[in-house]
């Protein structure tokens, strides 16, 4: 008679950073998860971002892709072979959805004509998605920016000596 001894399955880091944040339509940067001991293949991947794969070949899985789609994904990477217990690898990739700004104050407030110390109608914009702030740049004398929240708001008079245009960034 015989004790034939399987090996347990096993499964680890090969190489990259399996957690990463990445912007959505933005590759991944790949790394891989090696399998030995009694593990021969995997399951399909549980919970990757779509469009980022999970790829066997040999012992190595290689994770890499582009993820079509924002979210936190606490992916798992599960072994399968021979009859001893699998074991899994577990990791999480982050998908930001990519920033967002929009005026919600009326049609042609972001294009005012108007005279030196009357105050401008107000102009508000939204941000959001992975925006976190908003800044603004060349508005004239007299008319200043604030944010609450994620809106922003640009108010006052402008106080300039004389006539001009005056383009202004919001990013």
């Amino acid at each position: 008679r015989m004790v034939s001894i399987i090996p347990l399955h096993a499964i680890a880091l090969g190489g990259g950073n399996p957690d990463q944040v990445v912007c959505i339509n933005n590759a991944i940067t790949a790394f891989t998860l090696n399998i030995s001991g009694g593990a021969s293949g995997i399951l399909p991947a549980l919970n990757l971002p779509t469009g980022v794969t999970a790829t066997l070949s040999a012992n190595t899985i290689t994770i890499a892709g582009t993820p079509t789609v924002a979210g936190i994904f606490n992916y798992t990477i599960t072994t399968t072979g021979n009859s001893c217990a699998p074991v899994n690898f577990n990791g999480t990739i982050t998908v930001t959805a990519d920033a967002t700004l929009s005026r919600t104050s009326a049609a042609g407030t972001d294009a005012q004509e108007l005279c030196r110390n009357v105050p401008i109608t107000d102009i508000t914009y939204l941000f959001g998605g992975s925006a976190t702030g908003v800044t603004v740049s060349g508005l004239p004398p007299g008319v200043t920016s604030s944010v609450s929240g994620n809106t922003i708001t640009i108010s006052g008079s402008p106080t300039v000596a004389s006539s001009g245009a005056y383009n202004y960034t919001v990013s």
